[in-house]
């Protein structure tokens, strides 16, 4: 199974602030079911946009946290409309988990 996951809205409350100090995954229950998810053998990548600081920190921040062991790569993009592109590079993805139905309506096309 190939997942893409999105970040914001999805793995991390929107009302979240980036801060060191603040984990990026805090949606209840996401640990855990990204835990059984790599038990499982699934590959997971992170497609999520934002600029190039908060790229960087999160995928820092990730590292810190130990989380970065979930996902299989990180791509973080400039234009969320490229998702589809990074999902046709990828290939073969079964699900892709994003809270904007734009994104997803696009990516099924």
């Amino acid at each position: 199974m190939i997942i893409c996951i999105d970040v914001g809205g999805v793995l991390t409350q929107y009302e979240h602030k980036e801060a060191f100090d603040n984990p990026i995954i805090n949606v209840n229950g996401a640990l855990e079911v990204l835990e059984k998810w790599k038990i499982n053998g699934y590959k997971v990548y992170i497609i999520s946009y934002c600029k190039e600081k908060s790229a960087i920190f999160r995928t820092t921040k990730l590292e810190t946290d130990g989380h970065n062991k979930f996902f299989d790569f990180e791509y973080y993009i400039a234009n969320k409309m490229n998702k589809k592109d990074v999902i046709s590079y990828i290939g073969n993805v079964d699900v892709m988990i994003d809270d904007n139905e734009e994104i997803l309506n696009k990516v099924k096309e």
